[in-house]
C-alpha cells in the first residue's frame, strides 16, 4: 500500500512547495496538504498571496497521463467547490 500524507498543519511557507516535495518523494495521486496559515504563499504569475488564518490553503498532487487536460483542473475544482458550498448554504 502506498504511503499517504493527507494532513492539515498549523503553518508553512507554501502548501504548493510542500506538495512538490511530497510528489518528488513518490507520494501518490490525490495526496493533499493543507495549512491554517502560509507565510510565503504565491499567486498567479509570482504575485504575493496574502494567507491569513481562516481561509483554505490546500495543494493536491495530481499525476496525469495526458497533460493537455491539466489546464481545466483549476476551473473544475473551483466550480466543484462552489457547488459544494452552495449545497450547504442555498440561500447565500
Amino acid at each position: 500500500m502506498p504511503l499517504v500524507f493527507n494532513q492539515v498543519i498549523e503553518e508553512c511557507d507554501s502548501t504548493n512547495r510542500l506538495a512538490r516535495i511530497l510528489a518528488e518523494a513518490g507520494l501518490p495521486n490525490g495526496t493533499w496538504i493543507s495549512s491554517k496559515k502560509q507565510s510565503a504563499g504565491r499567486g498567479r504569475m509570482g504575485r504575493e498571496w496574502v494567507s491569513s488564518e481562516g481561509n483554505l490553503f490546500l495543494s493536491v498532487i495530481l499525476r496525469v497521463l495526458d497533460r493537455s487536460k491539466t489546464s481545466w483542473v483549476p476551473l473544475s475544482a473551483a466550480v466543484a467547490a462552489c457547488k459544494s458550498i452552495q449545497s450547504f448554504f442555498p440561500d447565500s
